[in-house]
């Protein structure tokens, strides 16, 4: 009894900084306990020692159920709920079993007031964080701790008749699962998906092999690097890891470029605090990640975003001379491997609290952000700064139903600004963290931005280029270079409208390409597809034989053919596996047609046929009448007088009188 009493002496006059448990309830708590008890206790106060909340409540529950009932137990049952984002609606209830030994508990109303905070019973709450700010003697950052939780509260009620109206979604199976998935990057043409995955199928082992944890127990495992591509408008393929970037420690996905070049990750390997390392896609594999020179700091580093149309990155770090917690910086890369000239964002965007996983919109125009700052609802909340001329306007909380009481992180938005997608632990999902689309992804602001999606070719094969983009109007001047993909001939870019830009396409042995197109119109998000297709003179000689050929074939089946009788019969006629599509030039295409005036069309598809001639269209419809008025907009509006309508039947190119021939159509 004499120990005992001494420990509920030293618990009642212990004088604590920040809402924590008081190390020595443990001491109360696992007092006669049994040894199958005492066993599950330890390792609950491991967990807790670490900060592993789902884990240390499993434990606990374990230990309860070897033990007599002891209410100690069940209130660090309830402070373990309190931040496990699944199970928060078991945090009151376990505390309040504990209310008979609240007054041997220091702590008991913080965790009590939070419990109902996780509950959104946010008047309760701050009637106790209040109680709280009275007693005397407490640490000034106990209090400035209590403050914050009383804002968060506020934040709340304040949300609750703010809603966003915006539609969430979970992204689904097969992307999340019952582990945990999280930090979603998307390159600019929204098909390319990597996230962060912590569960079963990682390549780490769990850290600890000797127990045996409960299903959806994550926090055991390493973080890994996955990837997805779309398969259609809504489906993506099965995720694999990117095997060249992780290891058997943490391996996290960062930020993406836009045409999916180059990324950053964050690898921990038990040593120093946490890096970010950069690499490089060739079209095939990821370069092994190499560290940056002049990047990372001798803190944590683990957040960053690339900055559009610049050789800037922002980073989230922890390095001396913040703020106060996870600061934003601006990095600037100096060479290929050299970064410098870091510089704080300032205490604009930067709070004493946490400001982390950084992301700007492909139009450069907005930063969005996570923070747990004083206007945050709970937790991580989602904020959003406008940006001018690279200054950053005074940030504001996305609000509810994007935001909730648990953390909300990792905000990405696609290129058109149609949907978003980001990561939260919240009612109906899998099990852990997941990734959720929003829709719009900026709601109420249309994005201005035109993406193009270009492919180098010689002689109809991909070939590697470097494309140099310049442009000017009365106010500044644009300058970039974009690299292709050399496997694919690929190459995507985001470019800011009110401009007229000018492509030089330099490969080798040809003379540079120069293709103009003009921005300076576009008052919404506009994709166009630009070619650059490179001959020699015998390719040349040997397609434009080819097509003479095939000419003289089609000339001589349509002066037989009765085209407005085929639009009065079949102009409505549908059947599986038929599309109607505008052909608008072939093989010569960017001769034959203006890119300037494709913009505001259906996107340009190039294909090569069986024949190697080389075709472009434009749309695809299941009825003749649909492709016949996009063939009048390409005829009148944009001056292309030999577009034409073919169709596509199970996947194969028909001339229009093929289909009665050969019967496809009655």
């Amino acid at each position: 009894m004499k120990k005992k009493s001494l420990i509920l002496f030293l618990i009642l006059n212990f004088s604590k900084f920040i809402g924590q448990i008081n190390p020595l309830i443990y001491e109360v708590a696992d007092e006669n306990l049994k040894d199958s008890a005492l066993i599950y206790f330890n390792f609950a106060r491991e967990k807790l020692s670490n900060n592993q909340y789902s884990e240390a409540a499993y434990y606990l529950e374990k230990s309860s159920l070897f033990a007599k009932p002891n209410a100690y137990i069940n209130y660090l049952m309830g402070v373990s709920y309190c931040y496990d984002e699944a199970n928060y609606l078991l945090a009151l209830p376990n505390i309040k079993k504990a209310s008979n030994v609240a007054q041997n508990i220091e702590d008991y109303n913080y965790f009590l007031a939070l419990a109902y905070q996780r509950i959104d019973s946010t008047e309760k709450a701050i009637k106790i964080y209040y109680k709280e700010l009275t007693r005397s003697n407490i640490h000034p950052d106990y209090k400035a701790d209590l403050r914050l939780k009383i804002n968060q509260c506020i934040q709340q009620e304040k949300y609750k008749n703010k809603k966003n109206n915006v539609i969430i979604k979970n992204i689904g199976k097969p992307i999340n699962t019952d582990a945990a998935e999280y930090t979603p990057l998307i390159n600019s043409a929204d098909n390319y998906l990597v996230f962060t995955y912590r569960g079963e199928r990682s390549l780490g082992a769990k850290k600890n092999k000797n127990i045996k944890l409960k299903k959806n127990n994550n926090e055991d495992f390493f973080e890994d690097i996955f990837f997805s591509t779309l398969i259609n408008d809504s489906i993506w393929s099965n995720p694999q890891p990117i095997q060249n970037l992780n290891t058997t420690g943490h391996d996290a996905a960062v930020c993406l470029n836009s045409d999916a070049t180059e990324m950053f990750i964050y690898r921990y390997n038990s040593t120093g605090k946490g890096d970010l390392l950069i690499s490089e896609f060739d079209g095939i594999n990821w370069s092994k990640p190499k560290l940056p020179k002049g990047l990372n700091s001798k803190e944590w580093d683990g957040s960053a975003c690339f900055v559009p149309n610049s050789n800037k990155i922002i980073i989230a770090s922890e390095r001396p001379g913040g703020y106060g917690g996870k600061d934003l910086y601006m990095a600037e890369r100096l060479n290929s491997t050299t970064w410098g000239n870091i510089r704080n964002l300032g205490p604009e965007v930067n709070s004493k609290k946490d400001e982390d996983a950084p992301f700007i919109t492909p139009d450069g125009e907005i930063l969005f952000f996570s923070s747990n700052n004083n206007a945050s609802i709970g937790g991580y909340d989602i904020f959003r700064s406008d940006i001018k001329e690279l200054q950053f306007s005074k940030p504001y909380n996305l609000g509810e139903p994007i935001n909730t009481v648990n953390d909300d992180k990792f905000f990405v938005v696609s290129a058109n600004g149609k949907h978003a997608y980001f990561s939260s632990l919240r009612k109906g999902g899998y099990g852990d963290q997941d990734i959720y689309t929003v829709e719009p992804g900026i709601p109420g602001k249309p994005v201005q931005l035109l993406q193009i999606e270009g492919l180098v070719t010689i002689d109809g094969k991909p070939a590697q280029a470097n494309v140099e983009i310049t442009a000017n109007n009365n106010r500044k001047k644009y300058n970039s270079t974009v690299k292709n993909n050399k496997i694919s001939g690929k190459f995507l870019t985001n470019l800011p409208v009110g401009f007229k830009y000018n492509l030089s396409v330099k490969t080798d042995k040809f003379p540079p390409m120069q293709i103009e197109l003009n921005a300076s119109k576009i008052d919404s998000f506009v994709t166009l597809n630009v070619y650059a297709n490179f001959n020699t003179s015998d390719y040349e000689n040997k397609i434009n034989a080819l097509i003479a050929e095939k000419k003289t074939i089609i000339e001589n089946n349509r002066s037989k053919f009765d085209l407005n009788s085929f639009a009065s019969k079949y102009g409505s006629y549908t059947t599986d596996s038929l599309l109607y599509k505008v052909q608008v030039g072939a093989f010569k295409m960017v001769e034959n047609f203006s890119f300037n005036k494709a913009i505001g069309l259906p996107k340009i598809i190039r294909y090569t046929d069986d024949d190697y001639i080389t075709r472009f269209t434009m749309g695809a419809y299941k009825t003749y009448n649909e492709a016949f008025e996009l063939l009048k907009k390409v005829n009148t509006s944009n001056n292309v007088t030999d577009a034409f309508i073919i169709s596509e039947y199970k996947g194969k190119k028909k001339f229009l009188y093929q289909l009665i021939n050969e019967k496809i159509i009655n």
